[in-house]
């Protein structure tokens, strides 16, 4: 009877770690795609707008894909679902973010007239911190108290 108990018990705990290894991956894919689009910068929101999340591939630049002249500042909504995508993710999955929008590129490397974004760049830097953070929320939720 003990034993059955005791390996109850083991299961139990090998499920939670699970979800919690997959909460943490997938929250930490989202501190990423937020991290990206808050350097990406905004002057009429298309740049941000065409940031994609897929399981299968990234999506390809699209060479007409350019916001129109006419375009007002920050006409654009900012993208949100990618969380459907990471929320579809498991370990093992590899989630690609790409823009579509044709100069994507020249915002995060620049050109001889402009200055890199470089806001894929710094936020991939910041990998290990939204990690660390996820984790430590994850930690908090599992004791039943609130991160600090």
């Amino acid at each position: 009877m003990a034993m059955r108990s005791f390996a109850a018990s083991v299961g139990k705990w090998c499920l939670r770690t699970k979800a919690r290894q997959r909460a943490v991956f997938q929250g930490a894919a989202q501190r990423m795609f937020v991290d990206v689009l808050a350097r990406t910068p905004r002057d009429t929101g298309f740049l941000a707008n065409t940031l994609e999340a897929s399981l299968s591939r990234p999506q390809p630049i699209r060479a007409d894909a350019s916001p129109p002249k006419e375009a007002a500042p920050n006409s654009y909504p900012l993208p949100a679902d990618f969380a459907l995508v990471i929320a579809n993710a498991t370990i093992g999955d590899t989630i690609y973010g790409s823009f579509g929008a044709a100069y994507a590129r020249h915002v995060e490397y620049g050109t001889k007239f402009q200055n890199p974004a470089a806001m894929v760049r710094l936020a991939a830097q910041n990998w290990p911190h939204h990690v660390a953070e996820t984790v430590r929320e994850a930690r908090a939720a599992a004791q039943g108290r609130s991160p600090k």
